[in-house]
């Protein structure tokens, strides 16, 4: 039976790779899963990939009481993802660091390295900026942020990247208000709350979650991860508590 006590919760994993190569064992995964790991070409992509499939199938094995390796996703006509009708979950990762979050209510989750190039920097502007939204984005921080409250929003209505990052966009006014800019430069009212937290002051993740949520419990699964709230638009509680990973005990 699953427990009611997660009903209005956001249960959020985050977890950096160590420099430490895993050793990497598909037998737990699906065979969707394991084409996608061997065709990518780079290790540190494989190897973020890889853990991140195996935390996504240990968190919601321990909560659905399903054995990993018997865990059956399913993918709807518009790329989202799901194992149960009763439970949304959302995942991410960027090279080397990972996040995956579930919930009762619907969420959407998004984390990105905010250390990039300059070139990077103006390529990402052009993509996903509205014209106006460049007017007051003007640094990598910032840009990084808009990007994720993006990605988080687009994951939360299950749309994923079918919609596009220039049909809205996001003013972060203040550590509390979060504008949704329409992209004729109308200002709209939110369909959900945000809340934007920063890692070691590297990395950004922005979640998208429904207004009945009221706690949001973050497991940091290294020991050494500084973390910053630079954002939460509702009155939700954030917890941050570490609880160590241990890849080989995870399979």
């Amino acid at each position: 039976m699953l427990d009611t006590e997660f009903y209005d919760i956001v249960k959020l994993y985050v977890h950096i790779l160590e420099l430490k190569e895993p050793v990497i064992s598909d037998k737990c995964l699906g065979e969707k899963e394991k084409k996608t790991l061997y065709s990518l070409y780079f290790k540190e992509d494989r190897a973020t990939y890889y853990v991140s499939q195996i935390i996504k199938r240990k968190v919601l094995s321990n909560y659905l009481g399903i054995p990993a390796e018997c865990l059956i996703f399913k993918m709807d006509n518009m790329g989202k993802c799901s194992v149960s009708p009763k439970i949304d979950f959302s995942s991410s990762r960027s090279r080397g660091v990972i996040a995956f979050g579930y919930s009762k209510r619907k969420i959407g989750i998004d984390i990105e390295n905010s250390h990039i190039s300059h070139e990077q920097y103006l390529a990402y502007r052009e993509a996903t900026l509205l014209e106006n939204e460049k007017t007051f984005i003007n640094n990598k921080k910032s840009l990084i942020i808009n990007w994720t409250l993006k990605e988080a929003f687009m994951k939360y209505c299950g749309l994923g990247l079918r919609m596009s990052p220039t049909d809205f966009g996001y003013n972060m006014f203040n550590h509390k208000t979060i504008l949704y800019l329409h992209k004729n430069g109308t200002i709209r009212h939110a369909e959900c709350e945000y809340c934007v937290i920063s890692l070691n002051n590297k990395y950004f993740i922005s979640i998208a979650y429904d207004r009945s949520i009221r706690q949001i419990d973050v497991r940091l699964l290294n020991s050494d991860i500084r973390t910053e709230v630079v954002c939460n638009t509702s009155d939700v509680q954030i917890f941050f508590t570490h609880e160590l990973f241990e890849l080989e005990s995870a399979l």
